[in-house]
């Protein structure tokens, strides 16, 4: 997360946290095809562009294309968790968090020690709403790599959900936000919660800090009307029940 920046969307249906799309691989400019000549490669070498072709595909949004090159760069050498990472992070993506438990598991054993599985594997815990379970990843992933900006992110977005507001915000900031968008990443999470009154403080702390901040004084002026309209509707099945 960049310092400055707002990290999030009033969206409720939007993605807050974030994942690194697993470690890449070796090749910086990966090759569509896997090579033919005759020279004989070893399995290491032969996962190398099995990984990169996958990431070339992958960027292509041919996500079927992708997963089976990292399935078969696997295949050929076991111990590629980068492999494993990637395929469980496009496995998340499609929403199918069985199978990406898979591929989790099998980059952790091969990269037991990566502060970036635990904060990958946290978020998909995350999307599921365990908070429980994420927020202990995010925090193995912070006690690997105490400067981990998305692992401090994910894990303040957590705290968030569990109405931990203060602590939230610490993590923020430890992720480089500053005192606006610390306050409107929470309000952004209050308002997924349908706490609309807490949501509504947060960006009202925002703009105390920075008053000119036309992206927050947006935020806040949609809150306000989602507020009335949830008003309204409240009122309405108050008076049916009568």
């Amino acid at each position: 997360m960049r310092r400055g920046a707002l990290a999030l969307t009033l969206a409720a249906s939007g993605l807050a946290g974030c994942q690194t799309g697993g470690v890449t691989g070796l090749l910086s400019k990966a090759p569509t095809e896997e090579p033919t000549n005759t020279v004989k490669l070893g399995s290491r070498q032969v996962a190398d562009v099995q990984i990169a072709t996958a990431q070339v595909l992958e960027k292509r949004g041919e996500t079927a294309q992708a997963l089976a090159k990292y399935r078969e760069a696997l295949d050929k050498d076991p111990s590629r968790g980068d492999a494993a990472l990637h395929a469980a992070v496009l496995l998340d993506k499609q929403g199918k968090f069985r199978e990406s438990q898979e591929f989790y598991h099998k980059a952790r054993a091969a990269m037991p020690r990566n502060a970036d599985v635990f904060c990958d594997h946290g978020y998909s815990l995350y999307l599921q709403r365990r908070w429980g379970e994420a927020e202990a990843d995010f925090r193995e992933a912070i006690a690997l790599n105490a400067d981990h900006a998305r692992a401090h992110n994910n894990l303040g977005l957590t705290l968030a959900q569990t109405g931990k507001a203060d602590e939230a915000l610490a993590e923020f900031h430890k992720a480089g936000c500053n005192d606006v968008d610390a306050h409107a990443n929470v309000a952004f999470v209050m308002t997924t919660r349908g706490e609309l009154a807490e949501a509504k403080t947060h960006y009202e702390r925002a703009l105390a800090f920075d008053p000119s901040s036309a992206e927050v004084r947006k935020r806040l002026e949609e809150l306000i009307v989602l507020g009335t309209r949830v008003d309204k509707m409240t009122a309405a099945r108050g008076e049916e029940s009568q």
